[in-house]
């Protein structure tokens, strides 16, 4: 019906259509039909809620759908000057046990408890109750009073329609004059419709290798809002080829949808600041809706493996060929999709390879190996060919310890997954310490030699050999691999008189230098102090020189480097004696003779038959040499 040029009111079976937080203005006509003028009216009115029934009328339900009820943003007021209109507020569950609606009673039975309107009016009442006092200027046949009031309707409902109502209504009981009482009646309700639409999201996922199972579901968030405020938010599951309904929502709103987790996929909607956002339709003209479709694409993967080999031991020769960490290793690699829900094992893999120390083995599309991003592959090193440990980083995570290490796969576009393995061989050393025992034992010149078999991870290493010194008689022999056992054999004795080659110690281990290494004691004898050596060439046939004759008895005298023979004669090195047969030189029996510097002695006789020469030959230490004995010849010669 239509109070002003400007207003349309409506009432069952019509119903206004509104939108979410709008105003909607509601009244209430009481007009005098009959022909005995009204003194006073009661009206109660319940507002609207879900569930709610007739005010007087309480056995039928009115049938408002929504699940917030509207607010009051106005008191109810009169139209025009009426007077003697009072409106008392509750806030009382309607409908409800609480609710009084026994105003509407025949008297005496009209009263309702002091509580049941004493609600101040907000936001939060239920309903109200009217009453139109006339006593002094009752209503005559056909005159009216009209009510009004504005409430507010909510931001959105919980809603499974596309036009869910909120229906109201009001009961009134007149008194006419006299005092007699009128039935009281329901009049019809009234009621408002707001406009709902269908919303869905679809998932569609592309890229993965032929054979394997799309992973999901994947979670997907929305929020919906009108002019910038919130009125719906939430979370759902979607998984590949599906479309899903999202909770419906109020014609006009603004909503936003995208992936919370598009597992390792690219996805077209990917975090919240990628949203797509759409309007809400009318849902009673566009029974589809409005469809979100995400696209999760699969970017192929790339990973790379290298391999690094480091420590003290690493590249040590071994025997008959090769070097310790130089490989090839055996690595395998093991990927599962989709993570990490568990997935399967890709149908490139296991992938089982070789590789060296400064290698780096690429595993993706190019290589012939199909990897979606985002699958969980674990590296995995067979083996380590004895490292004393290994160590696997997967892109910028914290190293680990052992023989595997797990990484999520990158696309290839962002430069994939790195996998390093490093390999370290320590080092560890033996001692060799030389001693020297027996009376020559202090001037003993060495060098000693010795040799170092060693096994290490059941493979052999080439020789290892190390010269001891007098002057430096404990060395510390490193690199050794660390844990290796090692034989230790002396192979050049010096100038001692022990034989060669002697094993000095077997299995030794090789430990670390904070861990007490191993020190092997190898003793090298000398028994007798040494003389000087020497050698002296003597001519005179028969042991006679000629008489009355010049003759060399003694063409050369030699010695060593540490030792002397003075060729002059001064410290009587080189002595010549000239005898006769008794003892002692006569006149006539008497020589003469000359020393060079080489030692060639050449001797004159003079006398008769009985005339002896004796020449004696003497090397003696320099000052300073390991020699400390000198050493004599000595020759006589008879005069033919």
């Amino acid at each position: 019906m239509s109070v002003s040029p400007s207003v349309v009111y409506t009432r069952y079976p019509c119903a206004a259509i509104v939108n979410p937080g709008e105003s909607m203005k509601n009244i209430i006509r009481i007009v005098n039909t009959g022909s005995t003028r009204v003194t006073r009216v009661v009206a109660v009115d319940g507002l609207p809620v879900l569930g709610d029934t007739g005010v007087l009328l309480t056995g039928d339900q009115r049938g408002t759908q929504w699940s917030e009820r509207p607010t009051m943003l106005t008191e109810v007021t009169p139209e025009g000057s009426a007077s003697g209109i009072t409106t008392d507020y509750t806030a009382n569950q309607f409908p409800g046990a609480s609710f009084c609606t026994a105003n509407l009673n025949p008297a005496p039975s009209d009263t309702c408890p002091v509580n049941a309107f004493n609600a101040g009016f907000s936001e939060d009442v239920t309903g109200f109750r009217t009453t139109i006092d006339r006593s002094g200027s009752p209503l005559a046949q056909g005159e009216s009073v009209t009510l009004k009031w504005t409430m507010k309707t909510p931001l959105t409902l919980d809603s499974q329609v596309t036009m869910p109502a909120a229906w109201n209504s009001f009961a009134q009981k007149p008194t006419f004059e006299g005092g007699t009482e009128g039935q009281a009646t329901e009049p019809l309700k009234t009621g408002v419709v707001m406009p709902f639409g269908y919303l869905n999201v679809s998932k569609q996922v592309d890229g993965l290798p032929a054979g394997v199972d799309p992973p999901g579901p994947f979670t997907v968030g929305y929020r919906c809002t009108i002019n910038d405020t919130e009125i719906d938010a939430g979370e759902v599951t979607v998984a590949d080829g599906e479309t899903v309904a999202l909770p419906m929502q109020p014609t006009g709103a603004d909503c936003a949808v995208w992936e919370i987790d598009s597992q390792g996929a690219s996805s077209s909607a990917d975090g919240e600041e990628n949203a797509i956002h759409e309007t809400v339709t009318l849902g009673l003209t566009d029974p589809d809706g409005v469809t979100f479709p995400i696209v999760n694409t699969y970017q192929q993967g790339r990973l790379l493996v290298s391999k690094r080999v480091t420590g003290g031991a690493a590249g040590l020769p071994l025997s008959p060929s090769g070097s310790i960490g130089d490989g090839p290793f055996q690595v395998e690699v093991y990927c599962l999709f989709p993570y990490p829900d568990g997935g399967a094992q890709l149908p490139d893999f296991p992938a089982s390879f070789e590789i060296a120390s400064g290698e780096v083995k690429e595993l993706s599309v190019d290589t012939g190996y199909s990897i979606p991003a985002g699958a969980l592959c674990t590296v995995y090193e067979a083996g380590g060919q004895g490292a004393t440990s290994t160590v696997l980083t997967a892109d910028d995570g914290d190293p680990v310890d052992g023989d595997a290490v797990d990484v999520q796969v990158n696309p290839g576009f962002e430069g994939g997954s790195t996998v390093k393995i490093q390999n370290d061989y320590a080092a560890g050393s033996i001692t060799i310490q030389k001693t020297l025992s027996g009376p020559g034992a202090s001037v003993a010149k060495g060098p000693f030699t010795f040799q170092f078999d060693c096994t290490y991870n059941s493979e052999t290493l080439a020789p290892i050999t190390q010269q001891v010194t007098v002057a430096a008689p404990t060395v510390k022999v490193t690199p050794l691999p660390l844990g290796a056992t090692c034989n230790v054999t002396e192979t050049d004795a010096g100038d001692s008189t022990s034989p060669v080659p002697t094993v000095v110690a077997t299995d030794v281990l090789v430990k670390a230098d904070d861990d007490s290494p191993i020190t092997v004691t190898a003793d090298n004898t000398y028994p007798t102090v040494p003389e000087c050596p020497l050698t002296v060439s003597a001519k005179g046939a028969n042991g006679k020189v000629k008489r009355s004759g010049k003759t060399t008895v003694v063409t050369s005298a030699t010695t060593s480097n540490d030792c002397k023979i003075t060729s002059n004669g001064k410290n009587r090195t080189i002595r010549v004696k000239c005898s006769t047969k008794g003892g002692t030189r006569g006149d006539f029996a008497y020589c003469t003779y000359t020393i060079s510097r080489k030692g060639k002695v050449v001797v004159r006789t003079y006398g008769v038959k009985g005339l002896y020469v004796t020449v004696t030959v003497t090397a003696v230490p320099k000052k300073g040499s390991p020699v400390v004995d000198s050493a004599t010849w000595k020759r006589k010669w008879r005069v033919s």
